[in-house]
């Protein structure tokens, strides 16, 4: 039995380009930058002071969605510094002049759709990567549960159209769905640990703990119910037609490049027990791993 109770909204957002961008081979990891500094721009109302020095930031919005500390009192995130930020975001679709990005507003972070929108807005005068190609927002939708696309009139922030959950979008991804083989698709790399090591190589135990482990911390740090089981029985990799794909992004705010590579390709597995795939299909939402707010850790199953 598994129960996903944490609220959260999800949106496809179209970047028409006017011509070829240069984004590059890792459009999300550009988004995800532009989008931090976007939304500092909007929410700052003292850009010359330090932020840990604000007395705005306990209620700045910024700060709540990149730099959420964790609170002391939670006896479960014990050794936490930073709890999940409340949003992820990653390329769906990468064309010569188009990117079609999807966002993901959880919990904490609903309340600050308003910034969120005025920092998409911002970034279309902005650009994206190094040579700032600028875009439009051509298109807009929120996803809902039951497969509905509604458009989102361009720089509102949207209305609300009821109040789903994690799981709600999980029971739409299980229904029909009966088969125990499943191909996983690396949309974008995925960056795990394993035993305090990066993984090259994803068996499914590994890949199921990183689903569960993801669930439990963006659930705790929300304060939302939820349970799902641990893997038992064993499951086949019939073929893993994977790799290591690394890739390296200068952050100019921590004047340091990171290391932002994971495993990419297909995944495969047979034997996979009916009640592991609600936390499979919660993680195609929510993506696993490191980094998933730079747009690391997306997949989709079929």
């Amino acid at each position: 039995m598994y129960y996903f109770g944490m609220q959260l909204r999800r949106f496809s957002v179209v970047l028409k380009f006017p011509q070829a961008h240069t984004i590059g081979a890792a459009p999300g990891i550009i988004f995800r930058s532009a989008f931090g500094l976007a939304l500092r721009r909007v929410s700052c109302t003292e850009p010359e002071g330090q932020c840990r020095d604000c007395h705005r930031s306990g209620s700045c919005p910024w700060m709540a969605v990149f730099e959420t500390p964790a609170r002391k009192d939670n006896p479960v995130i014990q050794g936490v510094n930073r709890i999940p930020h409340p949003f992820v975001s990653a390329p769906v679709f990468t064309g010569h002049d188009m990117i079609i990005m999807e966002m993901c507003v959880m919990a904490s972070g609903l309340k600050y759709l308003p910034w969120i929108i005025a920092a998409l807005n911002l970034m279309q005068d902005m650009g994206l990567g190094g040579k700032r190609d600028r875009f439009a927002i051509e298109h807009m939708e929120e996803l809902l549960p039951d497969g509905a696309r509604v458009t989102v009139a361009a720089g509102i922030t949207p209305r609300s159209h009821g109040t789903f959950t994690l799981g709600d979008f999980v029971d739409t991804r299980l229904k029909g769905f009966a088969r125990d083989s499943l191909e996983v698709s690396c949309v974008t790399p995925l960056r795990i640990k394993h035993q305090g090591r990066l993984v090259h190589d994803l068996p499914f135990h590994v890949f199921y703990g990183a689903c569960t482990r993801r669930i439990k911390m963006v659930s705790l740090a929300a304060g939302a119910e939820w349970n799902c089981p641990e893997s038992n029985g064993d499951v086949e990799s019939l073929t893993s037609e994977s790799c290591w794909q690394e890739h390296g992004h200068y952050s100019s705010r921590q004047k340091t490049t990171l290391q932002l590579g994971g495993v990419t390709g297909r995944l495969i597995f047979r034997g996979v027990p009916p009640e592991c795939l609600p936390a499979v299909f919660a993680g195609e939402i929510l993506g696993i791993g490191k980094n998933t707010s730079f747009g690391l850790g997306r997949y989709r199953v079929s």
